[in-house]
């Protein structure tokens, strides 16, 4: 499940950052490797905070790693936060945009993803997304925080 306001008995176990990165009324998502956990789903980059890490710092690390690509921490802007509840645990996610004016080249990691695509919320419907992320990208398209270029 997941939710905008913290519930009164949520305990996080970790934090992690996504990128709701657009170009053109598109998103990108990323196909999580077999090997990783939630495989072989769609998902923003991003990840786990660090030790000592700052979600803003997490998000500009996790768009470098996982797709090569170099953003400076001022070109992100913070959307929302969402407080989620797995079986494993609970957890906090902080969502951050980044428009782009260009399409960029984007460089998979090995091991991590084996594809990515640019898609709009409504293609991302037909995709085997990550648990609960087609909750937060139909969230951010209602909002209007999300795929408002054209």
């Amino acid at each position: 499940m997941i939710f905008l306001e913290k519930p009164e008995d949520f305990s996080p176990i970790m934090e992690a950052s996504g990128c709701a990165m657009e170009y053109q009324g598109r998103v990108l998502l990323l196909f999580r490797h077999v090997s990783r956990p939630r495989p072989m789903t769609w998902g923003f980059p991003g990840g786990k905070l660090e030790r000592g890490e700052s979600p803003l710092d997490a998000v500009v690390r996790e768009v470098r790693e996982e797709t090569g690509l170099i953003f400076g921490s001022e070109e992100f802007s913070f959307l929302t936060t969402f407080y989620v509840r797995w079986p494993e645990g609970d957890f906090i996610y902080h969502v951050f945009r980044l428009a782009l004016q260009d399409l960029p080249m984007v460089r998979l990691c090995e091991g991590e993803h084996t594809e990515y695509r640019w898609a709009t919320p409504d293609e991302s419907k037909d995709l085997a997304v990550i648990k609960d992320g087609d909750h937060v990208i139909r969230y951010l398209a209602d909002e209007q925080l999300l795929c408002t270029a054209s």
